[in-house]
């Protein structure tokens, strides 16, 4: 059976590892090479943004269209993480405080 397949930086694919799917890290320069391997071994494949910005012309449009197998770029976090304890927006968020 063939896994879902993240293909990204060894930060944001940690993250990944742990929610169970394989995780391709990609060495800068060689992000064609590593999005054809993983095409090849993918059921549904994750591309963060910084290396689907570096595949030639064409490449990404090509696996797109073909749909075999899904192949979704994942936006890149905009803006730098507020400043401070995170706890009390994750509680708002979660319905647990006002």
């Amino acid at each position: 059976m063939k896994a879902i397949v993240f293909l990204g930086d060894e930060a944001h694919g940690a993250g990944f590892r742990l929610a169970g799917l394989t995780v391709r890290a990609v060495v800068p320069g060689r992000e064609a090479e590593a999005f054809a391997d993983a095409r090849a071994e993918a059921a549904v494949l994750l591309v963060d943004a910084r290396c689907a910005a570096h595949l030639p012309r064409g490449v990404l449009s090509a696996a797109l269209e073909a749909g075999q197998p899904p192949v979704l770029v994942l936006p890149e976090r905009v803006g730098e993480l507020p400043p401070g304890d995170p706890a009390p927006a994750v509680r708002r968020l979660l319905g647990l405080a006002p």
